[in-house]
């Protein structure tokens, strides 16, 4: 007769078995996460990269189309009273830089009547970014994703980045390229990037202020000189508007050049190397390329 088998039960865990598996899982989770979290930053600052260089294909589509750069702020091409601005629009440079970026229906939506053209007798449009529609828009091409402060629901639509007006300069200077710039092209920033909700301020893409209000979307206008270098920030209580401020700490800030390239421009650039940078008429800036860019 054979004997009837029963399978051994198998022993359960002690407890002090669970909370060592537990610690070594923990662990394992810390020792995994600072590598992640670095993964998505590199992504984030990757995509924000891709903003830069898309703006700054569009600046040079711009310049193919209209002969010349978008202004700060201002009239864009400039105001004609002859025919009241029939072509042309006031606003920001990202407000006249849309329909180069596929953005054409929301520009056109900021179309109002300015007078009338004398040639035609017909109301003169004219593009304004002040049309509600307009001004509450948060566009993905403007925004940084590793930006902590932006918020799609805020008002005026926020954005993540700013312009050099040492080079797009304030109410019609319209720079051509290279008829306005004695440095290299590829190493004059032209876009870079500072936090939608900085300080008691904001960076709105659209807003028409002029170059010294805090919220106009552009830099290097005041301060200048070495004291504008470029600020690190985590939240917008460490943002400080006038300056191009980088979400992305000591890895570096993302800029897009006036000849389109995108670079990272490193934390350890001296404020003088950065200031000679920004200035594309000061002759300045091919000794120094290799040592901090």
């Amino acid at each position: 007769m054979s004997r009837l088998r029963f399978p051994k039960q198998r022993r359960a865990f002690t407890r002090v078995e669970l909370l060592a598996i537990i610690a070594l899982v923990g662990t394992l989770i810390g020792l995994l996460m600072p590598a992640v979290l670095k993964m998505r930053e590199a992504a984030a600052r990757s995509k924000c990269a891709d903003n830069l260089r898309e703006m700054a294909i569009a600046v040079h589509k711009c310049e193919d189309v209209m002969g010349m750069f978008p202004p700060t702020t201002g009239w864009f091409p400039n105001y004609d009273s002859k025919t009241g601005g029939h072509q042309g629009g006031y606003g920001s440079f990202f407000w006249h830089l849309l329909p180069f970026v596929g953005e054409e229906n929301l520009w056109e939506s900021g179309a109002e009547p300015f007078g009338r053209n004398p040639t035609t007798g017909k109301p003169a449009m004219v593009h304004f970014p002040w049309n509600q529609s307009v001004v509450g828009t948060s566009l993905k091409t403007y925004t940084c994703s590793s930006d902590p402060t932006f918020s799609p629901n805020a008002w005026p639509g926020r954005g993540s980045y700013v312009v050099n007006y040492q080079v797009t300069q304030c109410f019609g200077a319209n720079p051509r390229i290279p008829a306005k710039f004695h440095d290299i092209i590829s190493k004059t920033p032209l876009i870079t990037e500072r936090l939608a909700e900085c300080g008691s301020h904001f960076t709105a893409w659209m807003w028409w202020g002029n170059p010294n209000d805090p919220n106009t979307p552009c830099f290097a206008y005041s301060p200048t000189g070495p004291s504008s270098r470029y600020l690190t920030a985590a939240k917008a209580s460490e943002c400080v508007p006038g300056y191009a401020v980088t979400p992305h700490g000591r890895a570096g800030i993302n800029v897009a050049m006036c000849d389109g390239s995108v670079r990272l421009v490193n934390a350890e650039i001296s404020a003088r190397t950065w200031w000679f940078a920004l200035v594309p008429w000061d002759g300045v800036g091919i000794d120094w390329w290799g040592n901090d860019w």
